[in-house]
């Protein structure tokens, strides 16, 4: 009998340690799944208001810069909430509040980057898209039309390969009217303290892309600066 309740015991602890063995492979696969499972789910967000937008159904959909704010600390050295460049999965998410707050689409041709534009910038809104970030200023007017966005883990997303960039490629936003095409003028990384890039400068036509580079140690700011060469009609 002895014999038989020792070996029980051996059985159970094998069944124990293989359980928990195998809990620790799959939380293991899931916590490496997790970011390409959001990914998949804003791209589908996503897809979906481009839909939307290349349909001409835009009606609903706010004049430009309609919802959009600035602090400079926030876009450039992060905010409170420490998740402000980090990609985190949205408890609740309205579709419908994302069509009503694009205001229009940034397309880079060279990078296969083409994806809306966000008029309100906050930390849940990042993850689904680019966002713009200055209240006063427009696309295709004199000022600096600042836009900021995630460097994603997953290639391809959002402004994950906004440093194969140079001096002389196109950047190309578009409202609901009107196309504006921008050209780089340059390419760099700057500290988080660095607000200045931001700025207008006096009656220029800027564009200014900001995202995360990791390449740095603390962490700087990715900056893409262009400058308008070309207005045409959507009509």
């Amino acid at each position: 009998m002895e014999i038989i309740i020792k070996k029980t015991k051996r059985i159970s602890l094998r069944h124990i340690r293989l359980i928990f063995i195998t809990a620790l492979i799959v939380t293991g696969i899931c916590v490496i799944l997790w970011p390409w499972f959001n990914a998949w789910r804003f791209d589908y967000m996503q897809k979906r208001v481009m839909g939307l937008w290349d349909s001409g159904n835009t009606a609903s959909l706010p004049a430009q810069g309609s919802g959009a704010w600035t602090h400079a600390v926030a876009v450039i050295g992060g905010d409170t909430e420490s998740s402000i460049w980090e990609e985190n999965i949205n408890p609740t998410v309205d579709i419908n509040y994302i069509a009503r707050i694009t205001e229009g689409i940034i397309t880079i041709e060279k990078i296969a980057l083409r994806v809306p534009i966000l008029s309100e910038y906050t930390v849940a809104n990042l993850n689904i898209s680019v966002c713009s970030v200055m209240k006063a200023n427009k696309m295709g007017a004199p000022g600096n039309y600042v836009l900021a966005g995630h460097y994603s883990r997953v290639y391809g997303r959002h402004f994950n390969r906004l440093r194969e960039l140079s001096a002389g490629d196109v950047i190309i936003i578009e409202n609901k009217t009107d196309e504006y095409r921008y050209i780089v003028s340059d390419v760099f990384t700057v500290t988080e303290a660095d607000n200045w890039v931001m700025k207008n400068e006096g009656d220029k036509k800027l564009i200014t892309l900001i995202t995360c580079d990791y390449r740095t140690d603390p962490i700087g700011r990715l900056i893409v600066k262009g400058e308008l060469f070309e207005i045409s009609s959507r009509a």
